[in-house]
């Protein structure tokens, strides 16, 4: 049984395009009606689109590593090609270019990448916490409006979510 990646990349990207679609409306939904908790949200969205693209560069990395152990282990089996690609030991890592990659990847980009998560969520934290402070006295422009609108997003993000879950499964719904 071989376990791809392919489809874990595919489920990042959708969610990346649903997020980025999502920080849009609901940025521009709160800057039009005046409620600043949407906007608020607005801006975890747009770290969440920074995480699935992180995740994106993740699994394209993990499927190049799978389809390179692929092909040496596909080229070991050659007749022609037994003596070269048959390496053991540390001769072995010199062609798994890919997997080196992915390493070096999750052992430094993802912690850095992390960091960076966490320094962002505390500059917006901040942010939103001096711009709450500064709007004591705020009176919303369309109330009736943003709350039907924001119920609608979150269904439809529900609805999105629940599909690529099922889809990628193998459920119909």
């Amino acid at each position: 049984m071989t376990i791809s990646s392919k489809p874990a990349k595919r489920v990042a990207l959708a969610s990346l395009i649903l997020s980025v679609v999502f920080f849009g409306i609901a940025f521009f939904v709160g800057r039009w009606s005046g409620f600043f908790a949407v906007s608020a949200v607005s801006w975890l969205l747009l770290l969440a689109a920074l995480i699935w693209s992180v995740l994106i560069i993740q699994f394209h990395q993990r499927s190049l590593a799978e389809q390179e152990k692929l092909d040496i282990s596909q080229l070991a089996k050659t007749k022609e090609a037994t003596k070269i690609f048959q390496a053991k030991g540390e001769r072995a890592t010199i062609f798994a270019v890919a997997q080196r990659r992915l390493d070096v990847l999750e052992k430094w980009f993802i912690p850095i990448f992390s960091a960076t998560i966490a320094a962002y969520q505390i500059a917006i934290g901040l942010y939103l916490l001096k711009a709450i402070l500064a709007a004591a006295e705020y009176e919303a422009k369309q109330p009736l409006i943003c709350g039907p609108v924001c119920l609608k997003l979150a269904g439809e993000a529900l609805s999105c979510s629940l599909s690529e879950c099922c889809f990628f499964k193998g459920i119909t719904l």
